[in-house]
């Protein structure tokens, strides 16, 4: 008997004790962006709504992550890591502590505001220098806080993207199969996500396969291609589709999964640039919040594919992982 998509999405949950931190199925919607020809067919899939604690991309990943243990975490990030953020606030919620491994980047009044809070959530807090005689000490410390206590931490990789915590966006994209099967949307022909750390992307393109769908995720490079390299995903997505293996499911084969690099869009991390802004404005004008770290050069990417597209008539999905950070604590 053929298992139905949400069957398959509940024995990946079951099998690997993913914990309850959001709220799903986020919403599709059909979007219109000024200046955009009237015939293109956009569509969001809302991920700043995954969860009441604190949205975006991370709740689908630290689900499965965090459901992995229960000792108190050691997560790494930018000084202004969403990432951080999102990790302190939901093992918070699931009455842990979390300590943070922090490192320097371009900084905006946004950023700041970020780490305000990440400072205020997380103790300890290792800041790393960019002086190589500094940064040897301070891995050493980074190894000693990783020993304390007496379980020691839970390791929560930068970005939550490790195989287990991408099997958060396999079950993101059985659930938004779901959605397409149900006639809330039509089959998108790609979907834009950012690609920072690769777990979002990685994890959409083989659930999109395992649903049977031909659609693109389209993974939109903001980091230099050093900080993560072609090898680094295929490495991600091997040991994903291991873990897929292993629940008893049929992983699809390599040649089914649609993804590709998209470059051009960011030219270094954090900084903005005039597509990523106007992206931003474009965006705001029909109600979407996005930031220029990362979602306003995917959402440019889109814009780029729609206005000069052969194929204007091919849906396209935007993937919404940015949620603005809470204004108190």
């Amino acid at each position: 008997m053929t298992r139905s998509l949400e069957q398959v999405a509940m024995d990946l949950s079951q099998f690997y004790h993913r914990v309850s931190l959001g709220t799903f199925p986020t919403p599709v919607a059909r979007i219109s962006l000024a200046g955009i020809k009237s015939d293109a067919r956009i569509w969001i899939k809302s991920d700043d709504k995954s969860s009441r604690i604190y949205g975006g991309n991370k709740s689908r990943k630290l689900e499965f992550i965090l459901g992995q243990s229960r000792r108190p975490v050691l997560t790494f990030g930018p000084l202004g890591s969403h990432h951080v953020y999102a990790t302190a606030m939901h093992a918070r919620a699931l009455c842990r502590q979390t300590a943070a491994v922090l490192v320097p980047q371009h900084m905006t009044p946004h950023h700041e505001l970020v780490h305000t809070k990440i400072l205020k959530l997380c103790s300890p807090v290792v800041t790393l220098s960019a002086s190589p005689l500094a940064l040897a000490a301070q891995v050493g410390n980074v190894i000693e806080l990783s020993k304390r206590g007496p379980m020691g931490y839970q390791i929560c990789p930068p970005g939550g993207t490790s195989p287990i915590g991408t099997l958060g966006y396999v079950v993101g994209a059985l659930e938004l199969a779901a959605q397409i099967a149900a006639g809330q949307l039509p089959v998108p022909a790609k979907i834009f996500v950012p690609l920072g750390t690769g777990g979002t992307s990685v994890g959409i393109a083989i659930g999109m396969a395992m649903a049977g769908l031909v659609t693109e995720t389209v993974a939109v490079r903001v980091v230099p291609e050093l900080a993560l390299p072609k090898i680094s995903l295929a490495w991600l997505m091997a040991g994903t589709l291991r873990l897929i293996r292993k629940a008893g499911l049929n992983a699809p084969s390599k040649k089914d999964i649609r993804f590709s690099i998209r470059n051009g869009f960011s030219k270094k991390y954090a900084v903005t640039n005039p597509a990523a802004d106007n992206a931003m404005q474009l965006a705001r004008q029909a109600g979407i919040e996005l930031e220029t770290t990362y979602s306003a050069k995917t959402m440019a990417a889109l814009i780029a594919d729609a206005t000069g597209a052969a194929r204007p008539l091919e849906p396209l999905l935007f993937w919404q992982t940015f949620a603005d950070v809470a204004p108190s604590l």
